[in-house]
């Protein structure tokens, strides 16, 4: 008789349904009642969610924006984030939108100068997968006519990291080797001193 209440229990929560997606016909086992299910898998959810977009229009440049749901609930209102700035200065954002490179009103010319001393460069086809390139290894790299490996080391003599002159830098094969060359300098300058 218990089981026969049970079984009767669990039948009553497995329902047909028909998905929103897909329109095929599943079986609902659910633990409440009261929660519809409308998928028959999480495919077609995510699937239904990608399919539902948005228009809305960039306040800035007035680029076409498509929006997910949750954008728009969020309150997604620009194409960009320069898009942002730029409506927060009261200026609007003239023909077209994202600009890149030697478009941006930030750039610079492709190098940045950072704040330990090294000069990088804007590079597309390195084998190194950077963007950018510390430049007294591009220096090295077409002096010597081949890429540099990762281990390979590149030291300034005069130590002044800006001075990429190829006169100024010497190739070592790897990290060990330029810290013995350290540590020999620094024996010799202690015995000069004494």
């Amino acid at each position: 008789m218990l089981v026969e209440r049970m079984e009767k229990k669990v039948e009553g929560l497995k329902q047909k349904r028909t998905c929103d997606f897909c329109q095929e016909s599943f079986i609902l086992k659910r633990k409440k009642k009261d929660r519809p299910g409308k998928f028959c898998s999480y495919d077609c959810y995510w699937a239904s969610i990608k399919k539902v977009r948005v228009e809305r229009i960039c306040l800035s440049c007035g680029k076409l924006l498509l929006l997910a749901p949750f954008e728009v609930r969020k309150g997604t209102k620009f194409c960009s984030q320069e898009c942002y700035h730029l409506s927060k200065k009261g200026l609007k954002m003239p023909e077209g939108c994202i600009r890149k490179g030697e478009d941006n009103f930030n750039w610079k010319g492709g190098i940045i100068n950072q704040k330990n001393g090294y000069v990088l460069i804007l590079t597309k086809y390195h084998p190194s997968g950077q963007k950018y390139v510390l430049q007294h290894r591009l220096v090295m790299e077409a002096q010597i006519g081949r890429f540099l490996g990762s281990k390979e080391q590149v030291h300034h003599i005069n130590e002044n990291k800006k001075d990429n002159r190829i006169e100024n830098l010497m190739l070592f094969r790897s990290n060990s080797e330029h810290r013995r060359y350290h540590g020999r300098k620094q024996r010799e300058a202690r015995e000069e001193s004494k």
